[in-house]
């Protein structure tokens, strides 16, 4: 897919897009769009449905009235914001501890 055909790509359920405020230029908030769900800021709501259909770098309003632009995330963007799931380490009775190191 050329340059500008991934500009001109409308976005579609299931895809995951950056959510930033039209003059913001900090990290924003990364959603995976479903139709039926919306999305909760401190600037009001933004329905899911109103982002599926609209193009890289287009408008959306929350329901109080503030502006975002939608951008499609760079790799960069989607591991840095993404949560990280946490794995805990259950560690053996003091006895076994050699055997967690030996790992």
């Amino acid at each position: 897919m050329s340059t500008s055909a991934a500009l001109h790509r409308a976005f579609k359920e299931g895809d995951v897009v950056l959510l930033r405020g039209k003059k913001d230029q900090v990290d924003g908030t990364l959603l995976k769009l479903q139709a039926s769900k919306t999305t909760h800021t401190h600037r009001g709501v933004i329905d899911h449905a109103n982002i599926i259909g609209k193009e890289v770098r287009q408008i959306v309003r929350s329901s109080k009235g503030f502006e975002y632009r939608v951008h499609e995330p760079t790799l960069a963007e989607y591991v840095r914001l993404t949560p990280r799931l946490v794995t805990p380490v259950r560690l053996p009775p003091p006895k076994q501890a050699h055997c967690s190191c030996a790992l």
